[in-house]
């Protein structure tokens, strides 16, 4: 079967789709003071695309002041020191418990090394704490995308083969451009081509519903026979015949049926009966020759009747099929044999 997507498409969007880095220095423990306040807890800075985070831990906590600071600084020492570079980073919402703040300008996580309290008011120095080495984490990035199969699919990840449609989740380590994981949900809906016949005495009829059709000779490496490309097949002599089926966007090919049911009596019987202009406007004629004609019958490609005489008087005949252009399968009966002909209508006249 051949694909209705493809597949390195649509991983290649994923590869490319967009990941993060985050990376974190932490104070663990404000630790011993050395001042006469304390601090306790420990924070955390956070540089997430490209913006800068100060978040305080639930457990932290110091004395109250009038006019507490947030800094942070190259040395562990009041902002207002001879050389002590440093940032301000907010005013302290409160002294105790979880906060967050983001650093203002372009301070960049390797910037300071301390993370400080200051009393504007009294110029008064808290305390602070050292930051940790810089840590990084590359985000995964999500997808969620539809796909297409012929009759399985083997999982982006090759870790897995689905062959029934439904919802699948699959893991492609490292595989956004960041070198992230690619966590994808996948709507997977599979197709199937329907490759049954039913066999007639004369025809072959593919089972497929809304499918286009080429019927193949399997004694002649599967070529195609031009012009069979109904969903009928009428064969005319004996071999062994096939069908390459297209449904859903999907291809697939039938078993091969072997015919050996036309005999010689057909074939002589039916050696000399003419039947033109074929392709033809319309309008048939048919000389039988010597063979006395009893039936003819034409069915469309759908195996379907569409024209039917009975009671054939003389060896020539002719008769008007007003029927859609395209490829019919005329039957001749005789007193006991009957021969089928390929009818091509190129348009009703």
């Amino acid at each position: 079967m051949k694909p209705l997507s493809t597949i390195l498409l649509v991983l290649a969007t994923i590869f490319s789709s967009f990941s993060q880095t985050v990376c974190k220095r932490t104070v663990a423990d404000f630790g011993p003071s050395s001042t006469n306040y304390t601090i306790e807890g420990s924070a955390t800075l956070t540089d997430s695309a490209g913006i800068l985070t100060l978040s305080l831990s639930d457990d932290f906590s110091t004395n109250n002041g009038p006019d507490l600071f947030l800094y942070l600084s190259k040395n562990n020492e009041a902002p207002t020191v001879p050389g002590n570079t440093n940032v301000e980073v907010a005013q302290l919402i409160s002294n105790k418990g979880a906060q967050s703040y983001t650093v203002p300008g372009n301070t960049k996580i390797d910037d300071f090394d301390y993370v400080s309290i200051h009393c504007k008011a009294f110029n008064s120095f808290w305390d602070g704490g050292p930051l940790g080495a810089k840590t990084c984490q590359i985000s995964p990035t999500y997808a969620n995308i539809d796909l297409t199969a012929c009759d399985s699919m083997v999982s982006p990840s090759k870790k897995y083969t689905w062959d029934t449609s439904g919802i699948y989740i699959d893991t492609l380590i490292s595989g956004n451009t960041a070198g992230g994981d690619s966590i994808i949900t996948i709507d997977l809906t599979i197709h199937r081509v329907d490759t049954s016949l039913t066999i007639t005495d004369t025809t072959l009829l593919s089972n497929a519903v809304n499918a286009s059709y080429q019927w193949l000779d399997c004694n002649d490496n599967d070529s195609i026979i031009l012009g069979d490309t109904s969903k009928v097949f009428t064969f005319i002599k004996n071999g062994s015949y096939a069908v390459e089926v297209t449904q859903n966007g999907c291809v697939d090919t039938s078993v091969c049926i072997d015919i050996q049911t036309v005999g010689i009596q057909e074939i002589t019987l039916f050696k000399d009966v003419k039947i033109y202009p074929n392709p033809n406007m319309g309008r048939v004629h048919i000389d039988a020759g010597q063979l006395q004609i009893f039936s003819i019958k034409v069915f469309n490609e759908n195996g379907q009747l569409v024209y039917q005489k009975e009671q054939i008087t003389g060896p020539v005949f002719q008769f008007d099929l007003q029927a859609a252009a395209g490829i019919y399968n005329l039957e001749l009966k005789a007193k006991n044999a009957r021969q089928n002909y390929k009818l091509i209508i190129q348009s009703f006249n």
